[in-house]
This record gives structure tokens, C-alpha cells and sequence, in this order.
């Protein structure tokens, strides 16, 4: 069952190429959304750096 909806999907984009490509339009532009912010920029260095509050923080995600 959990394979059944990306099927499905992969055959719809299989069927109407160019329904999917206006779907997938979108993503460069949140991609361009979100390197303009300055909180992931800051979360990129801080992941980059690895401070010890960084480290405890994804700790304690898990």
C-alpha cells in the first residue's frame, strides 16, 4: 500500500510530462526563497561550525 501513491504519481507524470513540469515550477523558486534568508544561512553555519549547543540541539531531536 505505501508504494501505491508515489505509483501513482510516477504514472501521472509519466502520462502528462507537461502537467508535472508546471507542478515542479515552484521549487526554484522556494529554492531561491530560502538561500535569500538569513536564518538558514545561520543555521548552515552553525551546522557547519558544530558548536557544542548545535550538537546538544540535534541530540536532542533524535
Amino acid at each position: 500500500m505505501k508504494h501505491l501513491f508515489p505509483g501513482v504519481l510516477l504514472g501521472l507524470c509519466g502520462a502528462f510530462p507537461h502537467l508535472a513540469q508546471q507542478g515542479a515550477a515552484p521549487l526554484g523558486t522556494a529554492v531561491l526563497w530560502a538561500t535569500a534568508q538569513p536564518a538558514v544561512w545561520l543555521l548552515v553555519a552553525a551546522v557547519v561550525a558544530r558548536p557544542r549547543h548545535v550538537r546538544r540541539l540535534f541530540r536532542s531531536l533524535r
